[in-house]
């Protein structure tokens, strides 16, 4: 509304000082009274746009899922909240959503070390997967704060890990995005935890292939030693972050690194999992 407004006035103060400059035009009073007219209608709509840009920038805004406006600041409504497909009952270790309430499921007894849990908001299921696929690939910076936002909520009963690690991610990746989303993420969460992010003692080798449409098996192969630590760490219980966990070879293999390095605890916190290993 207030676009359209700026441009009304902009059209109207063109055609103005046309018809204004005829002054041998014999419809030039009534041109000057319809442009008054047109005027006030125009100030009117222009004042109620500003006063609503007012109120959105000051206390509220429209979800950007929905487009409905709410009162709160939060980027989604409460309804589109509500909606999302938030895990209620997964493994107790790697966080698969599973359909009912297990302790652990039948591949975390063979391959999830002991040390390491995983604790993710969502199933990795639209409308999620698009609003990480915004933070991952249109640089839309905001959901990945938003999401630690919500991660600080949805985990405030945990024993809060002594430092924050996001993923580091393959040179190739960076250079290309020209940031890393579990960084975004993670300096958000330490923001409201009080606690440090740590990035600078790490290393990723670049990987042979992408993760993305690599089977279980080739994904544990991809990411064998990728990761080096280059200085000593001196927290025993560590917070590791990323932004989608699909089969949780990147992750365990990163988790080793760090609990070769004389960690003894590593909670995992990412955005979403997906709903079963491919």
């Amino acid at each position: 509304a207030l676009e359209k407004a700026i441009h009304k006035v902009i059209e109207l103060q063109a055609g103005s000082n046309y018809v204004l400059g005829l002054s041998s035009c014999p419809l030039k009073y009534e041109f000057e009274s319809i442009i008054q007219e047109r005027s006030m209608k125009v100030n009117e709509t222009l004042t109620k746009a500003l006063q609503l840009f007012k109120n959105v920038s000051l206390e509220g805004r429209f979800c950007l899922s929905c487009l409905s406006y709410h009162a709160s600041s939060d980027l989604l409504c409460s309804t589109c909240l509500k909606i999302l497909p938030w895990i209620k009952h997964g493994c107790q270790r790697c966080a698969l959503p599973l359909a009912s309430s297990f302790d652990v499921c039948g591949a975390c007894l063979n391959t999830f070390p002991d040390y390491l849990k995983l604790h993710a908001l969502f199933a990795f299921q639209p409308p999620v997967s698009s609003l990480i696929h915004r933070l991952k690939y249109h640089h839309h910076i905001y959901w990945g704060r938003y999401f630690a936002e919500l991660m600080a909520k949805r985990f405030i009963s945990l024993e809060k890990p002594q430092a924050l690690v996001p993923v580091p991610s393959a040179p190739e990746r960076l250079q290309q995005r020209g940031f890393n989303p579990p960084m975004i993420i993670a300096k958000r969460l330490g923001e409201l935890w009080g606690i440090p992010v740590l990035w600078k003692p790490f290393h990723r080798r670049p990987m042979t292939h992408a993760q993305a449409g690599l089977s279980k098996q080739k994904r544990i192969k991809n990411v064998q030693e990728v990761f080096n630590l280059k200085e000593a760490l001196s927290f025993q219980h560590i917070g590791v972050i990323d932004d989608v966990v699909t089969t949780g070879s990147t992750l365990i293999s990163f988790s080793k690194t760090l609990h070769a390095s004389g960690v003894l605890k590593i909670d995992a916190f990412c955005v979403a999992r997906t709903p079963k290993n491919p």
